[in-house]
């Protein structure tokens, strides 16, 4: 049985709800997480309540990372 996630809604009462979808995409597609994308993370971490689809995704990028499938890249 395959389960896909709801889409978000267009409704968004955060600014950064579409930021966190825009860099979900964006870590899968390249398959790494940079200093730039890791800071934005951290800070939406830091500042901002997590709405549940925000946390869902989150959880799947840090699960890709112990997967192997997603690596942290130093950038200097």
């Amino acid at each position: 049985m395959i389960i896909l996630a709801k889409p978000m809604s267009r409704n968004c009462s955060s600014p950064y709800k579409a930021t966190m979808a825009k860099i979900f995409c964006q870590i899968y597609r390249y398959g790494y997480i940079d200093n730039k994308k890791r800071q934005h993370l951290q800070s939406l971490l830091l500042k901002e309540s997590l709405s549940e689809e925000e946390k869902i995704l989150l959880d799947r990028i840090l699960y890709a990372v112990r997967q192997g499938w997603v690596t942290i890249t130093k950038n200097f």
